[in-house]
């Protein structure tokens, strides 16, 4: 499913005027970006069972 929605991207893209194609290849490298700076979920339960095990209160 993820080829085939990358697959119609891409020939949206080459069908269409440069300026709007060239604003929508910026926006989908922000999106990217964005995706790459959130945190792993592996990260953030172990950092939460590290607070566990130290005894402090979460409240």
């Amino acid at each position: 499913m993820r080829n085939f929605v990358i697959a119609a991207l891409v020939i949206f893209l080459l069908y269409t005027n440069s300026t709007f194609r060239s604003y929508t290849l910026e926006g989908l490298q922000s999106i990217t970006n964005f995706i790459k700076e959130l945190p792993k979920e592996e990260k953030i339960e172990k950092d939460t069972e590290t607070i566990l095990e130290s005894g402090s209160s979460t409240y």
